[in-house]
């Protein structure tokens, strides 16, 4: 009997810490379901803040390629060109044959042809105040093009170039004859014969350099050497996004005021044909960079054109 009683309070001892086992087990399986839930919940939230803010930025970010309210990507001829145009001044007839000088010609995917790189760059070009002074700007043009084929045009004037695309990368430009151009003196004007081939210039955003370039006529002339530091037309860039200007800009002679062109250092970025250099003491400078005619700059550096000067690798 003590034995049956015995068993029989065990059993019930048992029953009862089952049933609170089970009890605790149901009250933890809802606690862990409700954090679960909750939690769920929460990473979704935490997920759609994260999209929006990441939507945000790249509607708020222009991209890459923007200039204005137009772009350089686009069928056709949008893009980026370099070529060798031979241009001689005169007074009334040019005078004599001049020496082929590098030029550019942004062709831009709403129509509008810039026939010459601003000197800092496309990344902060103020499209809309150019256009509100095209007929003023004598690198305002407007151009047509359709297949293989098209043809520029300049309000106002009789200057035109024929467009012909000789491979996707090449591009001619045919003026069939000297053509005027407005001068730097009101009676001086600017003959080109143009009949130039032009050369896609390859995209340089995000491109590190590691190296040095000058402008100096020989690159690797001692005398460079010799100079006093911040006085070398030298700049330095490596792959880290350093770079130290040896006084490369104080050579250029920009003639900014405030000691903009003082030599210094500090980090790089290059994106939309732009060189931006932050220097360490706060100043920020945009210039225009490109590789030599139709090279990348990433794999064929020996010449570069920063504010569109030829710049040699040393």
């Amino acid at each position: 009997m003590d034995t049956v009683s015995g068993n029989t309070v065990g059993n019930a001892n048992s029953d009862q810490m089952t049933a609170a086992c089970v009890s605790h087990d149901t009250g933890m399986t809802t606690a862990v379901q409700w954090f679960a839930r909750r939690g769920r919940c929460l990473l979704n939230v935490i997920v759609c803040i994260a999209l929006s803010a990441t939507i945000a930025a790249a509607s708020a970010a222009p991209a890459a390629d923007d200039v204005g309210n137009a772009s350089l990507s686009g069928t056709g001829v949008a893009g980026v060109w370099m070529g060798f145009v031979t241009t001689v001044m005169g007074f009334n007839k040019p005078m004599s044959t001049g020496k082929p000088q590098p030029r550019w010609r942004v062709f831009l995917n709403n129509g509008v042809l810039l026939t010459q790189m601003p000197n800092d760059g496309l990344l902060a070009l103020d499209l809309a105040a150019r256009a509100a002074n095209k007929n003023q700007d004598p690198h305002w043009h407007e151009y047509t093009f359709a297949g293989s084929s098209g043809a520029t045009r300049k309000a106002g004037t009789t200057v035109s170039w024929r467009l012909d695309l000789l491979k996707p990368n090449e591009l001619r430009m045919n003026a069939g004859g000297p053509i005027l151009l407005p001068g730097a003196f009101s009676n001086q004007m600017s003959w080109t014969y143009e009949n130039a081939v032009f050369y896609r210039c390859p995209r340089v955003d995000g491109l590190r350099l590691d190296g040095s370039w000058t402008t100096w006529y020989d690159p690797k002339d001692p005398q460079l050497e010799s100079m006093a530091p911040g006085q070398r037309p030298i700049i330095h860039f490596r792959r880290d996004g350093h770079f130290v200007d040896d006084g490369v800009f104080s050579a250029f002679g920009t003639g900014r005021p405030g000691g903009v062109d003082n030599p210094g250092r500090g980090t790089y970025e290059l994106r939309n044909y732009t060189l931006i250099l932050r220097f360490d003491d706060g100043r920020v400078r945009n210039e225009a960079f490109t590789g030599l005619l139709g090279s990348d700059p990433a794999t064929a550096n020996e010449v570069i054109y920063i504010r569109k000067m030829a710049m040699k690798k040393r």
